[in-house]
């Protein structure tokens, strides 16, 4: 019966040990316990990613991430009421710190531009779409228009389509917000005339 009851105490022993270096390995992997860890990851975060001095850095809760060795730790920015959260990731030895992107494969943004309603120039049905971003006061558009047409649209054939979509750079060329107002009007009625209108324009642009 002693014996049972020397083996439960040193068992309760080990137990207790092993629970307390547990929690002085968690205290120490913590970086909010850590002011040494938090101040060295704050500094590198902000040069890293410029982050200005009047914004604030925050430390989330460290949890275990789905990349071995590393732990998820999210970080807070913020300035006054506004504020944004981001993941990141951290070495389970404090010795390295990373960031990492997760894309939406189903939603590729290039590739859900809407062009609906847009005149079109070479076969609609093409399973090739190059999207131009045009501005007919720009004389480097000009030049990439005359480039594009004829001499790509005739080596590509049916094989492509060209649709135009408007960016207009005020702050630079005055008139070409009037000449995309006035050019999509004339798409509205037309979509042949609107490259008829691109094609008197372009040539002048920036003279």
């Amino acid at each position: 019966m002693r014996f049972v009851s020397t083996r439960l105490a040193w068992l309760s022993i080990i137990l207790l040990f092993a629970a307390t270096i547990g929690c002085k390995a968690q205290a120490t992997n913590d970086p909010l316990k850590d002011p040494v860890l938090a101040r060295r990851i704050e500094v590198l975060v902000r040069g890293q990613f410029n982050v200005p001095a009047e914004y604030s850095v925050a430390f989330g809760t460290r949890k275990p991430s789905n990349l071995p060795g590393y732990d998820s730790l999210p970080i807070t920015f913020s300035h006054g009421a506004h504020g944004t959260t981001t993941d990141f990731l951290i070495s389970t030895d404090n010795k390295s710190l990373a960031r990492l992107e997760t894309f939406d494969l189903t939603h590729i943004p290039a590739q859900n531009i809407p062009v609906d309603n847009r005149p079109v120039r070479g076969n609609p049905a093409a399973k090739v779409t190059v999207i131009n971003f045009d501005d007919l006061e720009c004389p480097y558009c000009a030049r990439m228009h005359q480039q594009l047409f004829p001499a790509t649209l005739d080596r590509y054939k049916d094989k492509v389509r060209f649709v135009y979509k408007d960016d207009p750079l005020t702050e630079i060329h005055p008139w070409a917000m009037h000449a995309a107002v006035d050019a999509n009007c004339i798409a509205d009625q037309n979509g042949k005339a609107y490259w008829a209108t691109s094609i008197i324009c372009m040539p002048t642009a920036g003279t």
